[in-house]
């Protein structure tokens, strides 16, 4: 992912904002999803952001919740978070 988001700072775009990234595992809609929820993955994406610095773009993370199309077996047995409970 560095690489692509990389990529995009090399050619002057600007502000890249990334893929749809979940704020929580309740609100996860697929697995394998981005996400921001773990130290893990603010260190995954630390060391993206800052490669895209280097390069002189700016990055935003677009936040996103999936709601009620998420399902529990994309939560690992949580139930999602939705607005209908």
């Amino acid at each position: 992912m560095r690489e692509y988001y990389t990529a995009s700072a090399r050619l002057k775009a600007g502000l890249i904002i990334s893929e749809a990234t979940s704020i929580s595992i309740t609100s996860r809609g697929w697995l394998g999803a981005p996400g921001l929820y773990t130290d893990q993955q603010v260190e995954g994406w630390k060391q993206i952001v800052d490669a895209v610095h280097a390069k002189g773009g700016r990055m935003f993370s677009q936040l996103w919740h999936t709601g009620r199309s998420s399902h529990v077996e994309m939560t690992g047995g949580p139930a999602p978070v939705t607005a209908f409970g």
